[in-house]
């Protein structure tokens, strides 16, 4: 039927109404857990991830190569995820990394700052003051990891499909409302044009990893657009003869796809 993702505020009770929603409908729930030992089965290592993972990127951080290598794993987990389909994601920005999808659903949980600040109290067993404090390290942690992994304000609502407020409803009621609206806006060639644009995503992910962490091609900036039988590859790269490697190497594996080169070749430009 549909991929819904949840994207919350600390204190918002996001987590759990997402998991409320998945009972609801029947639907496999992933949610922060799932997606770290994923991205850390994939191979990212456990040591670095809470410098990535939903908080501030520090500005050194964000030119190394764990960057981009903690970007394709945590999409190739988004993605493989979505290809289940009847499913609830939970955070990651998984909202924008699925918004071309037809059968995508994006809600959005807040609630009011003095709600947020009762519920950390209640739940970390915590002063006002350091409720606070927590709340607005996590706000702005959470803004900085969509604006420097997808050039997104979260303040935004424009990718939401809804934005619940969780003191004005309960959890099963946001689970009978959302369950409700996607039955309702489930057709079965939706789904099905949504499920094969899913695997185009996925595939496109899985072959940016094999290139880059696999091949070791030294492409910066990498990644692949994947539309119907057309494989297209963007980056920046030094000489022509790498990115003649990489279609090679994708020719051996998709000889009935055509593959088109967009990467800039830099030191080629220069010899001009």
């Amino acid at each position: 039927m549909a991929v819904i993702t949840i994207s919350r505020q600390l204190g918002s009770l996001g987590d759990e109404f997402g998991h409320e929603i998945a009972d609801a409908l029947g639907y496999k729930c992933f949610d922060k857990d799932w997606i770290e030992k994923r991205i850390l089965a994939l191979g990212f290592d456990k040591k670095k991830l809470k410098y990535y993972d939903e908080t501030k990127v520090k500005f050194f951080d964000s030119i190394r190569r764990e960057r981009d290598q903690y970007m394709y794993y945590l999409m190739t987990a988004i993605y493989e995820a979505a290809s289940t389909n009847n499913c609830v994601i939970i955070g990651r920005g998984s909202f924008l990394m699925l918004s071309d999808v037809i059968n995508h659903f994006s809600l959005r949980f807040v609630a009011e700052p003095e709600l947020r600040i009762k519920r950390i109290m209640e739940k970390m067993n915590c002063s006002e003051k350091e409720a606070k404090k927590i709340i607005r390290k996590d706000d702005h942690g959470r803004w900085a990891f969509h604006k420097t992994f997808f050039h997104y304000d979260l303040n935004n609502p424009a990718k939401f499909h809804m934005i619940l407020n969780t003191g004005l409803i309960n959890g099963q009621e946001a689970a009978n409302f959302v369950a409700a609206g996607i039955k309702k806006a489930a057709i079965q060639k939706i789904e099905e044009q949504g499920m094969a644009r899913v695997h185009e995503l996925l595939l496109s992910q899985r072959i940016t990893n094999y290139l880059i962490f696999i091949a070791e091609i030294p492409i910066n900036d990498f990644h692949v657009i994947l539309k119907g039988k057309t494989i297209t590859l963007y980056g920046l790269t030094d000489y022509s003869a790498t990115v003649e490697k990489a279609k090679t190497l994708l020719r051996a594996e998709f000889s009935d796809y055509e593959i088109i080169s967009k990467i800039n070749c830099v030191q080629d430009a220069k010899t001009k």
